[in-house]
């Protein structure tokens, strides 16, 4: 259930999806058992998480998803530390918690670090559904 007054806007909150469900997918990839069998599957997904970091952090985005470009590579290099130091417990346990708390705030559409910073990412979105003029 969205709120009246969101602060979150539509790409802002494609952003935390995503996000989320990489925070989720590298906790698991970083746990010690998976490490041991797949590490070079463990070194794909850092890697794309770092990519799409990059991809997020870019100039020509609008919506606020630059700081989940860097939410997502530091997730990315402490996911990769973890798992080299055999501690995926933890990566997995901080990866759950930036999921739960990406997907909540995509899901309802109102952040409380928004409202502190008074920040409103609906104002930065384009119009998605209007066409072009001719």
């Amino acid at each position: 259930m969205k709120r009246l007054h969101g602060n979150i806007g539509r790409f802002d909150s494609i952003a935390r999806r995503v996000l989320g469900a990489f925070a989720l997918l590298g906790g698991l990839t970083s746990l010690n058992g998976f490490v041991n069998d797949f590490s070079f599957l463990t070194a794909i997904v850092i890697a794309h998480m770092i990519a799409l970091g990059f991809f997020f952090i870019t100039g020509g985005l609008r919506g606020g998803s630059a700081v989940f470009g860097l939410l997502l590579i530091a997730l990315a290099v402490l996911d990769g530390w973890l798992a080299l130091h055999h501690e995926g417990a933890w990566a997995l346990l901080a990866g759950v918690i930036v999921a739960a708390v990406a997907f909540i705030t995509a899901q309802i559409g109102w952040c409380p670090i928004n409202n502190m910073l008074g920040k409103d990412t609906h104002n930065a979105d384009p119009d998605w559904a209007a066409p072009h003029p001719a």
